[in-house]
């Protein structure tokens, strides 16, 4: 059987709602998230930008 898969990307400004559309997409269990930041951060490389935290 050929299931189909579905790969879903996310970008945009910080503060445009990225990370909450991705918890609301993997709420069902069907998409898993993955952070760039989680791979990609580095203590000799600090962000440009402070994360904004919760915000609402």
């Amino acid at each position: 059987m050929n299931e189909e898969k579905s790969l879903i990307l996310l970008r945009g400004l910080p503060g445009a709602g990225k990370s909450r559309l991705a918890k609301l997409l993997s709420e069902n269990g069907k998409y898993p998230v993955f952070s760039v930041d989680d791979y990609f951060t580095d203590s000799k490389c600090p962000r440009a930008l402070p994360p904004v935290g919760n915000v609402h």
